[in-house]
């Protein structure tokens, strides 16, 4: 069946002086899946400088986007079911890609395809409790990465060390006992910066074998949101509810 009716529209001059338009590409996110409750904020966008490509993990659309930077237009999208992270590793011909789905998914930057797809075996540190959701994976220097790893059921998660090559997980927790809040990678791969997640604000500088470089030291009371780190590591930023006291820097271990 079929049906037709003529409409009338009529198009008036707006009031207002002719307003500059900012360019953008919808991908269909939502802040649920991207900034979910009860969750740190996790690193779901990278940027690759040699091939001038933006990619998104889209956790809510089940797949990774690829942006150009050059005429700002959408190169590809990627299936990748679960995408919750997304970062480059050091030499940056990988895209490591985080999943609530037990599986760590790599995607080749030039191929912009799906190479691996790493099974993530669960991990039981204390009794009635499995963590196996790689939510969010960084890439560090000697083919290593930080993971944190989320419960099943549960927003609770842990800090591993994986190497792709083992495919085993090793749980550091004891340098971040209190819980993994945000964290933020130098941009040279050798240090990750990692906050509590509770309100302590308890801030722990790692190397890339998961070794603690400094900390772990209050920044400041309140939950920590957001940290940032500069390209090697002198000097990191963050974000809380309330105002920090101290600033950290990697220069000494202390």
């Amino acid at each position: 069946m079929s049906h037709s009716a003529t409409l009338a529209l009529s198009v008036q001059t707006s009031i207002l002086a002719t307003l500059p338009r900012t360019a953008y590409l919808r991908t269909d996110s939502t802040s649920a899946a991207d900034d979910p409750s009860g969750e740190p904020h996790h690193r779901h966008i990278a940027y690759d400088a040699a091939n001038k490509h933006l990619f998104v993990a889209n956790r809510a659309m089940n797949r990774v986007e690829v942006f150009s930077t050059t005429d700002h237009s959408r190169v590809a999208q990627i299936d990748v079911p679960g995408a919750s992270s997304a970062d480059l590793s050091p030499d940056g011909a990988t895209l490591w890609i985080g999943t609530i789905t037990e599986q760590v998914v790599v995607i080749g930057t030039a191929s912009l395809q799906v190479e691996s797809r790493y099974s993530i075996q669960p991990m039981s540190l204390t009794p009635n409790s499995t963590f196996d959701r790689p939510e969010e994976v960084l890439a560090v220097a000697g083919g290593n990465c930080l993971m944190r790893v989320r419960q099943t059921s549960a927003s609770q998660s842990i800090l591993a060390l994986w190497n792709p090559a083992t495919n085993s997980p090793a749980s550091l927790m004891a340098a971040v006992p209190n819980g993994v809040g945000a964290m933020a990678r130098t941009g040279d791969h050798t240090r990750v910066l990692v906050a509590a997640s509770d309100t302590s604000g308890n801030l722990v500088v790692l190397d890339s074998n998961g070794n603690i470089l400094n900390g772990p030291v209050a920044a400041g009371s309140g939950t920590v949101r957001a940290v940032a780190a500069n390209l090697d590591g002198s000097r990191f930023a963050l974000s809380s509810f309330r105002t920090p006291r101290r600033k950290l820097s990697c220069s000494t271990a202390r």
